[in-house]
């Protein structure tokens, strides 16, 4: 028996072992990529052949499964043998293909979630040096080149939400503690796989704004105005733009009459749930002699994936909540207005015929899984009309 294989899936797939390595690139095939990384990862348990002929062609024409399985082991072991040499890597027994017990494996996922295990049990003031070794883990999203299949994705998914929550961890313990050099490069990092992230932004132009580079900030804010308003069709949240006011103005008729000026947004109104319940109250109250129809739609996300713990579920529903935000803000009129209401809600008041509210959700709920590529949340909602409401 050799020394320990250390595979890599994220961000590439390398295999190491006895002083050689096996790249991508030495074979160049996702089937063989996806099998060898199957069999390593449940190295640990025994799955039929049938399962995993499953897995390995359920978007593949194939009218002998098993067959084709067999088929690709043999193309695998060539590639092994090739690479490592004579060494018996997968064994067959009992109508299963299952990686040898002896040859033993180090993978960097299964490290990076042992790490947040680890975290999990240590002193809070100690959590971010194992944050910073997951973080350090964390290379890019598991297998690339096999973006798109459902086994990988929902892999990815788990991995993502934890490797974002780790990130953004420290940048606030970074920001917090003036670690000015570890503060950018995990800042930039977590910005390549989530671009659109208001939180990390917000500890962005704070950082500008602490140093009293408000100026560079200002400018900052700008591009990140762009990013969104070309690639979502919306502008930043309140809580981008008071950063930047610096000047408190008294809020008199000539206030009024510059915001009123300055307003020319095309995306739904957004507001505080106190100013939402004060919006609903008279709304009520103008259209009760009217026949407009006026209605509130509560909208929940829950996570698509159950049983998961309350750590991770939190963590989905904060990202999948900043992506329904963005498709409400895109997918509503200017004169619609949403608020948040809660971890998991957002409310929506609109004036529309009932008969067009099921055709203005399922064009929200086409923009957010959109957005969230993996699906991370499912969408539901009620709604009522606001004169029975008020009665």
């Amino acid at each position: 028996m050799g020394d320990k294989m250390k595979v890599s899936l994220l961000g590439s797939f390398e295999i190491e072992y006895n002083g050689k390595k096996l790249l991508y690139h030495d074979y160049r095939s996702k089937q063989i990529t996806k099998l060898l990384t199957y069999l390593i990862l449940n190295r640990k348990k025994q799955i039929f052949n049938t399962t995993t002929a499953d897995i390995m062609f359920n978007d593949h024409d194939s009218n002998d499964p098993i067959n084709a399985l067999k088929a690709l082991v043999y193309r695998v072991r060539c590639v092994l043998k090739k690479s490592f040499g004579d060494e018996q890597f997968i064994l067959n027994a009992k109508g299963s293909y299952y990686w040898n017990p002896n040859i033993d494996v180090l993978v960097d996922a299964e490290e990076f979630i042992d790490t947040l295990k680890c975290a999990k049990f240590t002193d809070k003031q100690d959590v971010h040096t194992f944050y910073e070794k997951a973080s350090a883990l964390y290379k890019g999203r598991m297998l690339p080149m096999l973006a798109g299949d459902d086994w990988i994705d929902s892999e990815n998914q788990y991995l993502e939400t934890q490797a974002l929550s780790v990130m953004l961890s420290l940048i606030k313990y970074y920001y917090e503690n003036k670690i000015d050099n570890k503060f950018e490069e995990i800042y930039k990092k977590f910005l390549k796989i989530d671009p659109y992230n208001e939180s990390v932004y917000y500890y962005g132009i704070s950082h500008y704004m602490d140093e009293g580079h408000e100026d560079i900030a200002r400018k900052y804010y700008a591009q990140i105005e762009k990013l969104f308003a070309k690639n979502l069709g919306i502008k930043p949240s309140e809580k981008l733009t008071k950063l930047l006011d610096a000047k408190k103005r008294t809020q008199g008729f000539a206030y009024i009459k510059e915001i009123l000026a300055e307003d020319n947004e095309e995306t739904a109104f957004e507001c505080s749930n106190d100013e939402f319940t004060r919006l609903c109250q008279l709304e009520a109250r103008r259209i009760k002699r009217s026949n407009e129809d006026v209605y509130v739609i509560d909208v929940q996300l829950t996570p698509h994936n159950k049983g998961l713990d309350e750590d991770l579920v939190d963590r989905i529903l904060e990202s999948t909540m900043s992506l329904l935000r963005n498709a409400l803000l895109a997918g509503l009129r200017s004169e619609d207005c949403i608020s948040v209401a809660g971890k998991d809600h957002y409310l929506i008041l609109i004036e529309a015929s009932e008969m067009y509210i099921p055709k203005i959700m399922e064009r929200i709920t086409k923009k957010l899984y959109e957005l969230d590529k993996y699906h991370k949340a499912d969408i539901s909602y009620v709604y009522e009309d606001i004169k029975k409401m008020s009665k």
